[in-house]
Parts: structure tokens; sequence; C-alpha cells
């Protein structure tokens, strides 16, 4: 590059400087900015609002000063610290949430396997056929009516106090069906001891009725005699 051209590249960046400078006064670079838009929907920037334009004047968010900056880094730490101090506490109460749940869940399956047990037990009282505990030698003892009319009244109790509150939810459908059996062994019982008592010599009841009756029971006990 040869003499002139070198002046003449540095005369226009002199000159480009002094427009830049006859454009934004150094009064006005720190001036406010507004935020317009043209007829085309063009948005613009300026330092001064436009004539017959609406415009919005941008506030500029002010430098953060030295001190400004430390505080805000304080806060942070200190925040931080705190979250590590918080972290332990919020694992223990966490940890601590989780084994009351399952508490109450192994709770809740011991009463509804009691509430079973028990209803089981009484189904097995009312629903007809020999009933035998054991003794303290093993060997089985048959209860006999009385005995079993015993046992079925303590069984109800027991049914009636283990499953209280626990029929909810799920368990309705289940506890409901439970019953429906309990009624029909209780049914089918009424009725082996009706035939039973039919049956017996001296019995003033036909043999249509013995029928009857034995067709009755078939149906309620699902059996044939």
């Amino acid at each position: 590059m040869n003499g002139s051209a070198r002046f003449g590249n540095s005369l226009l960046a002199g000159i480009l400087v002094t427009l830049l400078y006859g454009a934004f006064p150094s009064s006005s670079i720190s001036s406010d900015i507004y935020r317009w838009q043209d007829e085309r929907g063009v948005t613009h920037y300026s330092s001064s609002p436009p004539e017959q334009r609406n415009s919005v004047k941008l506030i500029p968010r002010p430098m953060p000063t030295p001190e400004m900056q430390e505080a805000a880094e304080r806060r942070a730490q200190r925040d931080i610290e705190d979250s590590k101090r918080a972290l332990p506490e919020r694992r223990e109460k966490e940890a601590a949430d989780v084994a009351r749940d399952e508490q109450r869940a192994d709770e809740r399956a011991r009463l509804v396997a009691r509430c079973g047990l028990a209803r089981q037990q009484l189904g097995v009282l009312i629903r007809g056929g020999p009933v035998y505990t054991r003794d303290k030698h093993g060997n089985r003892v048959y209860l006999d009516d009385s005995e079993r009319d015993r046992e079925t009244s303590r069984a109800r109790l027991e049914v009636e106090q283990a499953c209280r509150g626990i029929a909810v939810g799920n368990e309705v459908d289940a506890a409901e069906k439970v019953d429906r059996q309990l009624v029909a062994a209780e049914r089918c019982l009424e009725l082996r001891r009706a035939l039973s008592s039919a049956k017996r010599s001296g019995s003033r009841i036909g043999s249509s009725d013995i029928r009857e009756l034995r067709e009755a029971m078939q149906r309620a006990c699902g059996t044939t005699l």
C-alpha cells in the first residue's frame, strides 16, 4: 500500500470518528433510551422520543457497585450454607415420614388379616359339618351343639370387633362378599338342623315336606345328601 492510500484511509477513519461524535455528543451517551414502532411495525430505539409516535422509556439497570457485588456473594454463600445445614434435617424428616407410612401400612395389613381370620372362623362354625378343637395332647375334641353355639356367638363378637372400620376403599367388595357367604352359610345350617329334626322318629312332618326341606338345604348348601 502506497503513502497516498494510507493517508486516504486515515483521513476516512478520522471523518467517521468525527461524524460519530457529532451524532452522539458526550452529553447524550448516557441519556434515556426510548423504544417505539414505525408505521410498518418495525421496532426502533432512540435517545429521544419520536414525534407523533407512542414510545416507551426504558430505564436501564444501574451497574452494581463492588459493595453490592460483595453483598450478593455473601447472601449466596449464606444461602448455600443454610441449604447444607437443612439437608440432613430434611432427609431425616423424609426418612421418618417413610417409616411412619410403612408402620401404618403394616398395622393396616395386620388388622385386615385379623378380620379375615375372624370371618373365616365364623364361616367354619356356621357352615355345617363337624367342628373340632385340639386338647393339650393334640387330640381332636369335637364340639357338640351347645359348644358350637357358644363358639359361634364368640366368633360373631370377634368379627364385629376385628372388622370394625376395615371395610373401606377396595376392601368393601371383599367384605360384602364374605358377608353374603356368611348369610348363606347360616341359612344352610338352619336348613340342616330343620331337616335333621324332621327326620327324627316321631316327627309329624310328612315325607313331601321332608323332601322340600332336603331340596332347599341342597340349594342353600350347594351339596347333596
